[in-house]
Parts: structure tokens; C-alpha cells; sequence
């Protein structure tokens, strides 16, 4: 499984940890400036969506993607 919040590098995720790291650290920042509805375009299997919605005043958490574009949870 992939992890959206990796807390540390490791053989397994050194070429995607400061990519993914960074992503998480800027959503959870400005997290507090969301509100209302929010429309998340391209999320995948929308892995930031409860940190969002636990850090924002968002009423609403809506989804979008290309169905089955990807395979996740798939070994590389």
C-alpha cells in the first residue's frame, strides 16, 4: 500500500517520500483556510481527505476521477 504521509525515507518510498512529504505538510497548513464545499479533482483514492476534514471547516468532501485510471495497491 502506498503511504500518503510517509514520516520517514526508506528503500521503499525514497523516490516519491519528499514529493508525498511535502503534499501532506502544505494540505494540513492551509487546511484551516477551506471551508464550505470542496471539490477534490484527481484525488485517487482520496488519501488526504480525513486530515482535511479533521483540519477545516469543509461541509462538503467531493471526489473526482477517472475510474479505474490507476491500480493502487498494486506492487511496483
Amino acid at each position: 500500500m502506498i503511504d500518503f504521509n510517509p514520516r520517514e525515507m526508506n528503500f521503499g518510498n525514497v523516490d516519491r517520500f519528499y514529493i508525498k512529504k511535502s503534499i501532506f505538510q502544505f494540505l494540513i497548513t492551509n487546511a484551516v483556510y477551506l471551508k464550505g464545499n470542496l471539490l477534490d479533482i484527481g484525488c485517487g483514492e482520496m488519501p488526504y481527505k480525513q486530515e482535511i476534514i479533521n483540519n477545516s471547516e469543509i461541509t462538503e468532501y467531493t471526489g473526482l476521477d477517472i475510474f479505474d485510471s490507476l491500480e493502487y495497491n498494486k506492487e511496483v
